[in-house]
């Protein structure tokens, strides 16, 4: 025998339990998962790790009294967070990876990648460094404030003193 079972050389009972078994297990089980098939349509599955968020409003274009607002705001913001620290870790890890690859060129093959990485972990210093253990999008949006005026007061303090110097410092 060739390993595998000819319907001719089985005896007539194992070709009707397997028949049988067929009809009473296959048949459903197929009838079923054709028929939710063809409800779903065309709709591609999608890993649960790429699912899209629709954007919320901010907590800035939230209402004081609007708890909802404000939860589903700082819920994004925390994802925000999270996809940000992903993407820093990631390029962290390709740097790393050149300047292994390849130490005694590092500081020429790899300049690049360590720029990218070191513009990209200032900015995320400056949106979420030094914000409290139990964060929400409020700390954040107090943080943005705060570095926001006190730029706007150097600004101003450095056009003053540009302007007195340029004027030769004289008050009329």
């Amino acid at each position: 025998m060739s390993g595998k079972d000819d319907d001719s050389t089985l005896s007539r009972y194992t070709q009707f339990t397997r028949t049988f078994l067929s009809l009473l297990f296959d048949a459903p089980a197929t009838l079923i998962k054709g028929t939710a098939e063809k409800f779903q349509g065309d709709r591609k599955t999608v890993p649960y790790y790429h699912r899209r968020f629709n954007r919320v409003p901010t907590i800035d274009e939230c209402y004081t009294d609007d708890v909802m607002c404000r939860f589903e705001a700082d819920q994004q913001f925390k994802r925000d967070k999270k996809v940000d620290n992903d993407i820093l870790f990631i390029l962290r890890k390709r740097w790393m990876h050149c300047v292994f690859s390849d130490y005694s060129n590092r500081n020429t093959k790899c300049k690049v990648m360590k720029d990218t990485y070191n513009e990209t972990s200032d900015e995320w210093m400056l949106k979420y460094g030094h914000l409290p253990v139990y964060y929400d999008v409020v700390n954040a949006f107090m943080k943005q404030k705060h570095r926001m005026v006190h730029e706007r007061r150097m600004r101003e303090k450095g056009a003053a003193e540009a302007e007195m110097v340029d004027g030769g410092g004289e008050m009329m």
